[in-house]
């Protein structure tokens, strides 16, 4: 079959990269045709009307010294835009097909209808997040498809990101009737069952099924193929953290792991987040050592759902430390699947010895990934034998 992938806009994020990456491979392995829908969100400058007090405000914080301070900060992100994003550049051009066309607003996604894709299929990650769905939700809905289009509509581990509705109104009416129009839906998070039900009034028959993220569709030494050969694995035991929002409580928690495993700490990340940093200090690191992050590690800390993920895939000791406000259900319910509760955090004050002694049953954990992988393999593959 033709398939097209329809997932948030790619950039440097590994998490979404990779669970792109994880779909497609594992449809082009059922033998099917894929790419992915290439929706570009570029940086844009300020409106004018804002610019003014925009600028000043950011100039005063500048003249008193606060760290984050930069006048102009949009001018300085576009202009390094490809230096900064070049290894993920690289990893989405050489592992994941595009269309030919780039989309930069909702109306130009008209324009696939043109190519007669035998199913189109949403997700994973959080597309049905009103906040972080560009150009719109309800091109996440399918509401470019024209109603008489052949195109099968399938989610396939779509997430609200969250168990609170963040909907507006006039949203939960059109989406709850463009959802009526998918031939098969599948969610991430079971929370996402709820808001289906109750938000959208979910009238079909068929209750939505609760699968795995595509990452875990695939296995470990799939992803070891990623990563360089010459790759090298420390001898020294290490911690590897991958903390998306580092707040003093977690630098506290890391360090005290540390000093009482005797464990050597490294990361994954640029070594400059600032936007008034050096360009060449701004740089992500390739997918590729991120990878090999999890596959070194003797213990893992994280606030990222696929780095909750990936710690499960490559089996390593793990602590997630969930931040509230980007919401905690993704993790809640990864975890509940796995028997993996204990693994969860929002404090330091939370963390208890036992929790970094006992040891996880692997054994068991992968049982449960297998049976789950194959319920999930299943959906995708009954899902593309359904005729409109």
């Amino acid at each position: 079959m033709k398939i097209a992938i329809l997932t948030l806009p790619l950039h440097y994020n590994y998490g979404g990269n990779l669970q792109c990456y994880a779909l497609i491979h594992t449809l082009q392995s059922l033998g099917h045709e894929v790419c992915n829908i290439a929706i570009v969100q570029e940086q844009k400058l300020p409106p004018l009307k804002q610019r003014p007090f925009l600028y000043t405000k950011r100039f005063i914080n500048k003249i008193l010294g606060r760290q984050y301070s930069c006048v102009f900060s949009e001018h300085k992100i576009i202009r390094d835009r490809d230096r900064v994003h070049k290894y993920a550049d690289e990893f989405i051009s050489s592992n994941i097909p595009l269309t030919p066309h780039k989309y930069k607003d909702a109306l130009s996604l008209n324009e696939l209808n043109d190519y007669e894709f035998d199913a189109i299929i949403v997700g994973s990650d959080q597309v049905w997040r009103p906040k972080y769905a560009f150009p719109d939700i309800r091109s996440f809905f399918l509401d470019f498809l024209k109603n008489n289009q052949k195109t099968l509509r399938i989610s396939y581990a779509a997430s609200f990101g969250t168990d609170i509705q963040e909907y507006s109104e006039k949203e939960i009416r059109d989406c709850g009737n463009l959802i009526e129009k998918f031939d098969a839906v599948s969610v991430r998070e079971n929370s996402a069952i709820h808001l289906i039900n109750n938000v959208f009034k979910w009238k079909c028959s068929a209750t939505p099924q609760l699968v795995l993220d595509p990452t875990m569709l695939l296995e470990k030494d799939e992803y070891l193929k990623i990563v360089p050969c010459s790759t090298k694995i420390e001898k020294t035991k290490e911690l590897f953290y991958y903390i998306l929002d580092m707040t003093p409580d977690k630098r506290k928690l890391i360090d005290s792991i540390c000093i009482d495993k005797g464990l050597k700490e490294f990361t994954v990340f640029p070594r400059s987040i600032l936007p008034n940093s050096k360009v060449e200090d701004k740089i992500i690191p390739p997918v590729e050592k991120w990878i090999q992050g999890f596959n070194r590690a003797d213990l893992i800390i994280t606030d990222s759902f696929h780095g909750c993920v990936f710690s499960i895939i490559f089996n390593k000791p793990f602590i997630v430390y969930a931040n509230k406000k980007r919401g905690i259900t993704r993790f809640s319910s990864l975890l509940e699947i796995f028997n993996l509760e204990d693994r969860l955090i929002t404090s330091s004050s939370e963390f208890n010895q036992v929790k970094l002694h006992s040891v996880i049953d692997w054994a068991k954990v992968n049982c449960i990934k297998e049976e789950k992988k194959e319920q999930s393999l299943t959906f995708l593959q009954d899902a593309l034998k359904r005729q409109r």
